[in-house]
């Protein structure tokens, strides 16, 4: 057993795939069968349950599982203190955010407030909200960012505002008159997602499984612009956050209302409780919230309507 196998066995957990999971982890989909067989082997056990649906843990498997997600954590945390050293007293920003943050909204951010600041470093990494709670709780990162609220957040959450899911369609198409559209009818478009790893897309399945509802996922990218160029094509609907339409400004997709309560995300920002100290956390926090606020993405939704 080595540090490669925790992490196939996290990830294979996270995506239920054992292709993702071993793409993952760098592996080709042999070499990542090769090596789980081999784990189970030697464990003498059955970390997976095999199903037409896909990977699901047995009681065992969620046993390694936590005891994995410790030992990585640990080890980047051995990396990151001894980065330190390295270093010479530049303070390490710890991050954590869901995927809309990690691929459009914070890098420009990131860039601007490292250029400004020479004594700061920042590690972002993408992570859903229950992967960001627990990092919180365990002391793995410093802010987490997320996009939709739940009461079970191990700090109070500080509230940026609203940023309301909606569906983008091309504005060609019949969809483009709507005002808004009904799950039923949103569930039975052609889907624009981003991968299984992305925390939207989980939410979106999770959200339409509630109502007996299936996403019917036509083609999968990379990120938001791609979303973007192929619902402007006709491929299909997306779904995104209503300020990335401001940033984007595209006049070849229109904004439809979802019809459902859990389409009213607000953004949010979590401190670790050890972190709330560190000026420089709180510094970066502060050029965050007030980016955010001066962006006033509430109006977006009925500007590119």
């Amino acid at each position: 057993m080595d540090l490669v196998d925790c992490r196939l066995v996290v990830n294979i957990a996270r995506s239920q795939s054992l292709t993702h999971g071993g793409r993952d982890t760098f592996l080709s989909l042999p070499a990542a069968s090769l090596r789980l067989k081999s784990l189970e082997g030697e464990l003498g056990l059955r970390l997976f349950h095999r199903r037409h649906n896909g990977m699901e843990p047995t009681e065992a498997g969620h046993a390694f599982i936590q005891h994995a997600q410790t030992i990585l954590a640990n080890v980047e945390g051995l990396h990151t203190h001894l980065r330190g050293f390295k270093d010479k007293g530049r303070r390490f920003l710890r991050v954590a955010a869901n995927t809309s943050y990690v691929t459009d909204y914070l890098p420009p951010l990131v860039r601007d407030y490292l250029a400004a600041h020479p004594g700061v470093g920042i590690d972002v990494q993408s992570a859903r909200n229950c992967d960001i709670d627990a990092s919180l709780m365990e002391d793995r990162i410093d802010i987490g960012f997320v996009s939709s609220y739940t009461a079970n957040f191990c700090t109070e959450p500080i509230d940026f505002g609203p940023d309301p899911l909606v569906a983008i369609v091309s504005a060609d198409s019949p969809l483009a008159g709507l005002d808004r559209m009904d799950m039923r009818r949103f569930a039975a478009c052609d889907h624009v997602v981003l991968g299984e790893q992305s925390t939207l897309t989980y939410y979106l399945r999770a959200r339409l499984a509630e109502d007996g509802l299936k996403l019917n996922v036509r083609t999968t990218v990379a990120d938001y612009r791609a979303i973007l160029e192929m619902v402007a094509s006709g491929i299909g609907v997306g779904v995104v956050h209503a300020s990335l339409l401001h940033r984007y400004e595209s006049r070849k997709v229109r904004a439809v209302a979802l019809d459902a309560a859990w389409s009213q995300h607000r953004r949010y920002a979590l401190v670790a409780e050890g972190a709330r100290s560190q000026h420089y956390v709180n510094d970066f926090l502060s050029y965050v919230v007030d980016h955010w606020v001066s962006a006033r993405p509430g109006d977006v939704t009925q500007a590119a309507a």
